[in-house]
């Protein structure tokens, strides 16, 4: 049901909102997240919700949280399309999404980081 569906986007949404939290300069957190798979599950995620804003918005921040702490990260998010949806959830949520994607894109490393994102 709609209702339902709902509740489940707002359910992962805060579960992202913690996962976001947790890997916020932990890299013990951040290395376990990257043993287990978890980068692989949050590209996944951020692909499936794309037309959410709020969950774009919190798979900037994880993504960039985990990036930033070493260059293997960096690698696994690029190697797993990270930057094309980091650049896709800019033009789609220009209002909720260009100021972290464009951190995020930053922390990868990546060219143009800017791009479309008037602060």
């Amino acid at each position: 049901s709609v209702i339902a569906n709902k509740r489940r986007a707002c359910v992962l949404e805060r579960t992202l909102s913690v996962m976001s939290a947790i890997s916020l300069r932990n890299k013990q957190v951040v290395s376990n997240m990257f043993s287990e798979g978890y980068f692989a599950a949050f590209m996944e995620v951020m692909h499936s919700h794309l037309h959410n804003p709020s969950i774009a918005r919190q798979c900037c921040m994880l993504i960039r949280n985990c990036a930033v702490q070493e260059k293997a990260y960096q690698c696994a998010f690029l190697n797993l399309g990270a930057e094309e949806l980091l650049r896709s959830v800019k033009t789609l949520h220009p209002n909720t999404c260009s100021d972290v994607g464009s951190a995020a894109l930053r922390d990868l490393n990546c060219e143009n980081y800017n791009q479309h994102w008037n602060p």
